[in-house]
């Protein structure tokens, strides 16, 4: 008996060191893994769970980069247009006083 508890202990230790190590990498941005335990009960559970998630905020952050590709092109464009507006308003504003000082 107490030979057959050391060995699911060891089992069940094991899993979680695992879970543990993914969570750990998860931790510093690497979200390409897959917990590689394949189990019907609490333990696989966990890492069915867990992959579900690094899954979901892998896909969540490469949505957000793009975003920000899109946002940092976005307001590039805009400061172009800024310029030519600003460009055009001092072309307008030399206009205007050349017809003032012209009357």
């Amino acid at each position: 008996g107490i030979l057959i508890a050391l060995i699911i202990t060891r089992m069940i230790s094991g899993m979680l060191k695992k879970s543990a190590a993914f969570a750990d990498n998860m931790a510093q941005g690497d979200f390409s893994q897959v917990l590689g335990i394949d189990q019907q009960d609490e333990i696989g559970m966990l890492a069915k769970s867990m992959n579900g998630m690094t899954s979901s905020l892998g896909k969540m952050f490469q949505e957000i980069s793009k975003d920000v590709e899109t946002l940092d092109s976005s307001s590039t464009d805009l400061s172009v247009i800024s310029g030519q507006m600003s460009k055009g308003s001092a072309q307008t504003s030399q206009r205007a006083a050349s017809v003032a000082t012209a009357k």
